[in-house]
């Protein structure tokens, strides 16, 4: 599996950890919440089938607003003309409604970065098509606490691009710090 992530990629995402991590030293905004996810991932492809899914996510909440910085990637999809593999940044804004004490829906929408590659296989030839595209990322995490401060639960993510759309699904593991 070959992934691009461009070099600005990799400097917008230290330049937001360091200013979270120095805005929660100032007690402006705090870390809400650190989620681990697997699970299976698809393109919107003709042929595609289900390959391997992983997402992280760490999010930060100002009043009822959840900021989330997520990465989600899929590889080892196959279909009839090669393999697919995609990886996407993140940064949405979302909410949280409490259907009851143990039981959590949040709903995301954002923005990101997108890399993909396909690899196509042919008797003839191969041909690697690697691309990167803005994603418009759509995501929910259903969540049941069996304790205050650590969820388990589902994690549905669609990411719409120029590329391909991906989806995704999840089992994710989540602790709240807050």
């Amino acid at each position: 599996m070959k992934l691009i992530i461009p070099r600005s990629l990799v400097l917008i995402i230290c330049i937001l950890i360091t200013q979270n991590i120095s805005l929660a030293q100032d007690n402006k905004i705090k870390l809400h919440a650190v989620s681990l996810g697997t699970g299976i991932a698809t393109t919107a492809t003709e042929s595609s089938e289900t390959g391997l899914g992983l997402n992280f996510d760490f999010a930060t909440i100002v009043k009822r607003h959840i900021i989330s910085f997520n990465a989600n990637v899929g590889s080892d999809i196959s279909t009839e003309r090669g393999e697919e593999s995609f990886f996407e940044l993140n940064l949405t804004y979302g909410r949280k409604w409490e259907i009851d004490e143990d039981l959590v829906i949040e709903g995301h929408l954002g923005i990101g970065i997108f890399t993909f590659d396909e690899t196509i296989e042919d008797s003839n030839f191969n041909l690697d098509l690697p691309g990167v595209a803005t994603g418009f990322p759509f995501r929910l995490k259903i969540l049941y606490y069996p304790t205050e401060k650590f969820g388990l639960g589902l994690n549905p993510n669609v990411n719409f691009n120029e590329g391909f759309t991906a989806y995704s699904l999840n089992f994710i593991l989540q602790h709240n710090f807050n």
